[in-house]
C-alpha cells in the first residue's frame, strides 16, 4: 500500500471503503487535472458524472457485502431529508417548469453524497491521506492543469482553484493532527505529499481566485480557535473577541493600503499576486463582490416575492436569465423559501451541535477537511446542487457511524 506501509489493525474492508470516499472527494479535482492536464477536450462533465456513478456503485457494493445491517446504519434524519429533496424535486418539475439540473445529476450530486457517509465507515487517517494522494499525478502537468485565462491576466480558473481545495485542506488537516503520530517508513510518503500540495497551494496563491484562498485561511484560524482532542473548545472568549473586534477595525480603515503593501511586498520578490490584484481592481472599479452585489439584490428582490415556499429547485436560471445566486444560504431562501430553508438547516444545526459534545479526534479530522473545502466556497460561488462535496458534508454531519474511532472521546472546554 503507497499510502501507509503499515496498516496493521484495519481491517481491509474498511480501508477499501476510505479509498472509495476519499476518492469521491476527490473526483472533480482528478478530473479536471485528467481533463486539462492529459487531454486536450477540457473539462468535461459526462465523464466526471461517470466517475461519480462508479464510485457510488462501489460504495454501495461493499455496503451491503459487509457483515452490519445497512439499514440500520443509515440516520433517520437523513432519510427524511432525503425523500424531502426528492419531493421537492417532483414538485418542481411537475408545478413549476423543469429543473436547470436533472434528475440523474442531482441523484448523483445530491442524494447518493448525502447517503454514503450513512452506508460506509471509513478510516479518517487513510481519507485524509488518499484525498492528498489521488491528485498528485497532476504535479507532472503542472502548466497545463494550472492554465491561465484571458479574462484576467495571470489567472487561474475559478473551478480550478476549488477543485484542488481538496487535497490542499487535507494536507493541512492531516500534518497538523496526524504527523507527528505516523512512523518514519510512513512520513516519507506524506512529505512527498505535503509537497506537492503546497505546489498546488502556490499556484493557486499566486494566481487563484479569493474564494479559495479565504477557504484555506478560515480552515487555519479553525485549527487555531477550535482545538482539537483533550481541549475542543473556543480559546478564550473574551480574547477572541478582542482580536476580531480590533482586526475588523484594522481592515476597515486600512484595507486598501493593506493589499497596497502586499502586492509591493510581492513585486520586490519577483511574485505577482492576482487574488490582491484583482481585489484592488475591483476596489477602484466601486464593486469589490465582482457582481455578486447586484446578484444578492435580485435574489433577495425573488425571495421576497416567495418567501415562504420559494420559486422551486434550481430555477433562478430561468426566471432571471442568471445561472445560479452564488451564496448557499441565498439559493436556499430562493428555492425552497423559509419553510424548505428551516427543512434543511434546522436538523443539520442540531445535529452539529451534537457532534461537537461527542466527536473524536478521528471525526474532528475529517468533518474539518470536508467542511472547509465545500461550506464557505458555497456562500460565494457554486450551484449548490451540483456540489457534490458540500452534500458529503452534510450527510456526514446527519451519519450515525461514519468514522470508526481510534481515539478517545473529546470534550468541549466549559
Amino acid at each position: 500500500m503507497i499510502l501507509f506501509k503499515s496498516l496493521k489493525g484495519i481491517p481491509f474492508t474498511i480501508v477499501l471503503q476510505s479509498l472509495l470516499v476519499a476518492f469521491y472527494a476527490d473526483i472533480k479535482c482528478v478530473n479536471w487535472a485528467l481533463a486539462y492536464g492529459y487531454s486536450s477536450m477540457g473539462e468535461n462533465e459526462g465523464y466526471m458524472t461517470i466517475m461519480y456513478a462508479g464510485v457510488i456503485l462501489m460504495v454501495v457494493i461493499c455496503a451491503f457485502l459487509g457483515k452490519n445491517n445497512v439499514f440500520e446504519r443509515i440516520s433517520r434524519t437523513c432519510v427524511i431529508l432525503i425523500l424531502l429533496l426528492i419531493t421537492f424535486y417532483q414538485v418542481t418539475l411537475y408545478f413549476i417548469g423543469p429543473p436547470k439540473t436533472s434528475f440523474s445529476f442531482f441523484g448523483v450530486m445530491v442524494i447518493a453524497s448525502m447517503l454514503i457517509p450513512n452506508l460506509v465507515k471509513i478510516d479518517a487517517r487513510v481519507f485524509i491521506k488518499a484525498i492528498m494522494f489521488f491528485p498528485s499525478f497532476a504535479i507532472f502537468k503542472l502548466d497545463k492543469v494550472f492554465a491561465f485565462q484571458v479574462d484576467w491576466k495571470d489567472t487561474i480558473a475559478m473551478d480550478a482553484s476549488y477543485a484542488f481545495l481538496v487535497p490542499i485542506c487535507a494536507t493541512i488537516v492531516y500534518m497538523y493532527l496526524y504527523y507527528n503520530e505516523e512512523k518514519r517508513r510512513d512520513k516519507y510518503v506524506t512529505i512527498v505529499l505535503c509537497v506537492i500540495n503546497i505546489i498546488f497551494f502556490m499556484q493557486i496563491l499566486k494566481y487563484g481566485s479569493r474564494g479559495s484562498i479565504f477557504c484555506v485561511l478560515l480552515l487555519v484560524a479553525f485549527l487555531y480557535l477550535i482545538k482539537p482532542p483533550r481541549s475542543l473548545g473556543v480559546r478564550k472568549k473574551k480574547n477572541l473577541v478582542i482580536i476580531l473586534v480590533l482586526g475588523l477595525f484594522a481592515l476597515y480603515f486600512s484595507f486598501y493600503s493593506l493589499l497596497s503593501a502586499i502586492s509591493f511586498g510581492a513585486e520586490l520578490n519577483g511574485i505577482k499576486l492576482h487574488f490582491v490584484e484583482k481585489i484592488m481592481e475591483l476596489s477602484a472599479e466601486g464593486d469589490i463582490t465582482n457582481g455578486r452585489g447586484m446578484l444578492n439584490s435580485i435574489t433577495i428582490s425573488g425571495i421576497i416575492d416567495s418567501p415562504i415556499f420559494g420559486h422551486g429547485l434550481d430555477r433562478f436560471d430561468a426566471n432571471t436569465g442568471m445561472l445560479y445566486p452564488h451564496n448557499v444560504l441565498l439559493q436556499l431562501l430562493y428555492d425552497g423559501g423559509i419553510v424548505g430553508f428551516l427543512c434543511l438547516s434546522i436538523p443539520l444545526i442540531k445535529s452539529m451541535s451534537h457532534f461537537f459534545k461527542t466527536c473524536t479526534k478521528d471525526e474532528y479530522a475529517v468533518f474539518t477537511v470536508l467542511c472547509f473545502s465545500s461550506l464557505p466556497g458555497a456562500f460565494f460561488s457554486g450551484d449548490i446542487w451540483g456540489l457534490a462535496r458540500l452534500w458529503l458534508f452534510f450527510g456526514f454531519v446527519l451519519s450515525k457511524s461514519f468514522i470508526i474511532n481510534n481515539t478517545s472521546r473529546i470534550h468541549l472546554r466549559k
